[in-house]
């Protein structure tokens, strides 16, 4: 069963945590994303992908994250499959 459809990470991504799980406040840097290709291609469009660095600004659904300046709402469903590695400072 892969690290998707088991809900845990790889003992390679311990660090990493799921978007949807950080706290409000919360920065770090996108590390992957383990998403659809149509739904990675949307998220990749609007500046969410992997180096860049993000901000959770709300938790819910939509997930309220700023990236590049901007805020994005994304549906927390797909927060789920978008692996941070949480940071103290950019």
């Amino acid at each position: 069963m892969c690290c998707q459809c088991s809900g845990q990470l790889a003992p390679a991504d311990a660090g990493l945590v799921p978007m949807d799980r950080l706290l409000a406040g919360s920065r770090g840097v996108v590390e992957k994303m383990e998403l659809a290709e149509a739904d990675l291609n949307r998220l990749q469009v609007m500046g969410l992908c992997p180096g860049r660095w993000v901000q959770i600004i709300r938790q819910g659904d939509p997930l309220i994250v700023r990236v590049l300046g901007s805020q994005l709402g994304i549906a927390r469903i797909l927060a789920t499959f978008v692996y941070i590695n949480p940071c103290e400072s950019e």
